[in-house]
């Protein structure tokens, strides 16, 4: 998207944990990256939802 000049070249996004989110979540939560950078938890980096695990229920938000 940023290659299609969609989104511009400094997008952000941002980790917005679901409800009864496990404590990796939570920790993530707020947290906001490049689009092409990783989340950075405790012991570990994730790209996004559905890591760090299966039906996990938090979401991304774009941040122009």
């Amino acid at each position: 998207m940023i290659e299609d000049g969609i989104l511009p070249k400094d997008a952000q996004k941002t980790w917005v944990a679901g409800k009864g989110a496990c404590t990796v979540c939570e920790e993530l939560d707020g947290q906001t990256v490049g689009i092409d950078e990783l989340f950075e938890g405790e012991t570990d980096e994730y790209d996004g939802p559905p890591d760090p695990h299966p039906n996990c229920g938090c979401s991304l938000a774009l941040v122009k």
